[in-house]
């Protein structure tokens, strides 16, 4: 026969079990690390804003490469965007999913000379970057014969870009979305990406946010920024 003690007990498990299964987890002021390609950075910002739980979210940018270099040694990742869907079966992770499919676009300055064959061409480093991967795959297939200079990721090429370092760069399509004129920006329809994010943490918080990116807002952010929905 139970104790009264032992009833007390498994009373009060229950209700603090109920209780926090109650609990709204998009509120709850728990960190979240998120490791971000540099492509996407700022659309995740933006993604951000939109959800009630953003209280806590961190994000840091780098290359794809570089994050998941940085989650094999330990980095305390929730979550990480990839630029691309290979990077992630390196890790160990939960649950993963393609949450937008990227597009490759070559920007020249308007005062280029298109038969001038001293040009430079920033991309990203293809050895740690999705994007500078695919970009030296189309210099490669279309006989680019211009100097290459290599950024640590897109935004480090398109600043070298903007800064008319060079005449020439391979980024993606969301990083001109809002350009000012004086270059023309051509659109590479074949060489695309799909982008994955990787839940590699049991954190609530991480979970209901992964689960956000399925709902019509983010969605709606996210094309918005250039990239096309899975």
């Amino acid at each position: 026969m139970w104790t009264k003690g032992f009833i007390v007990f498994i009373t009060g498990l229950f209700v603090w079990k109920f209780y926090d299964w109650e609990q709204p987890v998009s509120l709850v002021n728990e960190a979240v690390v998120i490791g971000c390609s540099s492509n996407f950075r700022e659309t995740l910002e933006a993604v951000i804003q939109g959800y009630e739980g953003k209280n806590g979210l961190k994000v840091v940018s780098a290359s794809t490469g570089k994050l998941i270099y940085q989650a094999k040694e330990g980095a305390p990742y929730d979550l990480i965007f990839c630029a691309d869907d290979q990077y992630l079966s390196a890790i160990e992770y939960h649950r993963k999913k393609i949450y937008a499919k990227g597009q490759l676009v070559r920007c020249r300055w308007n005062e280029l000379n298109p038969t001038d064959k001293k040009y430079r061409v920033a991309i990203a480093n293809p050895n740690i970057a999705p994007y500078g991967k695919l970009a030296q795959k189309y210099l490669t297939k279309n006989e680019g014969k211009g100097k290459i200079v290599y950024g640590g990721n897109v935004m480090v090429a398109y600043q070298y870009f903007l800064s008319k370092e060079v005449e020439e760069c391979l980024i993606t399509q969301s990083l001109v979305r809002d350009r000012k004129a004086g270059y023309a920006v051509l659109a590479l329809k074949e060489f695309t990406l799909n982008q994955e994010v990787g839940l590699l943490s049991v954190s609530k918080k991480a979970r209901h946010f992964y689960d956000y990116l399925d709902q019509k807002e983010p969605k709606s952010v996210i094309a918005n920024y250039g990239y096309e929905l899975p």
